[in-house]
């Protein structure tokens, strides 16, 4: 969703007119963080973006794109990725590369049969792994802080410490360096590309999340870990060489 936010807004000249009004980036901003909401308030949460800083004309045909389309016929539920771990295509897009790593152009069959096994034995091994409560990559500690912080806003919104006002307010910190990530992504990446998750895991979170009406940071919390994994495998391949002897077999 949110490439396709920004490229619409960017179409629009939003993007453009707003360039030196801090309210205006900061409302585009709640719209990059309308993913983090709940499915069922997402849709309450649009008449107070109409009303917000003024920017009703400004904004106007945006409020619409995201109502007709991303409401309309996407629907919240799709697009939604509150309390998920994993709110990117970066698992898959890893994996890709690993595979083209090692995958050379026109591959004979018994070579791509190879590889596809090993990556799939790997990755039940890195998978076994993550259920015995091991480490298999490196978490990032500005990722592990940023995971942190949204978790205390998603709690406080789950439990009403938080209305949804408030935590859009809070919203706008954790998409502050999206924006340039998006240009980038606009300038090197084409149509078909999906960035339909929320993707701002790379910024650095600059506020403690406390109950309050005011969009100022905080202090920084100090890093604390988190992990969690999903059943993504569920079929242990066999061997290379046994796939190989039964096929002969059967020739």
């Amino acid at each position: 969703m949110l490439q396709a936010v920004f490229r619409k807004a960017k179409a629009l000249g939003i993007v453009t007119r707003i360039e030196n009004d801090k309210n205006g980036q900061l409302l585009l901003r709640k719209y990059y963080a309308l993913p983090l909401l709940p499915a069922e308030m997402i849709a309450g949460i649009l008449p107070a973006l109409e009303e917000d800083a003024g920017l009703a004309k400004v904004f106007g045909d945006l409020l619409k794109y995201v109502k007709n389309f991303w409401i309309g016929r996407i629907t919240p539920e799709r697009f939604s990725v509150f309390q998920q771990r994993h709110r990117t295509n970066n698992v898959m897009e890893s994996y890709h590369r690993r595979l083209n790593s090692k995958v050379v152009r026109h591959p004979n069959v018994w070579d791509l049969i190879d590889t596809l096994i090993d990556l799939q034995e790997t990755a039940i091994l890195e998978f076994e792994q993550l259920e015995r409560g091991k480490k298999v990559f490196r978490v990032a500690s500005k990722n592990t802080l940023f995971h942190s912080l949204l978790k205390q806003a998603w709690d406080k919104l789950a439990d009403g410490r938080f209305t949804t006002e408030d935590f859009m307010r809070q919203a706008v910190y954790f998409t502050e360096g999206l924006h340039s990530n998006l240009h980038f992504w606009d300038r090197n990446t084409d149509d078909t590309t999906n960035f339909s998750n929320f993707s701002s895991i790379e910024s650095s979170p600059p506020v403690q999340i406390v109950t309050r009406h005011d969009p100022q940071p905080l202090i920084p919390l100090s890093s604390t870990s988190a992990s969690s994994s999903q059943n993504l495998l569920s079929i242990k391949p066999h061997c290379s060489s046994c796939y190989r002897k039964q096929t002969t077999t059967t020739q």
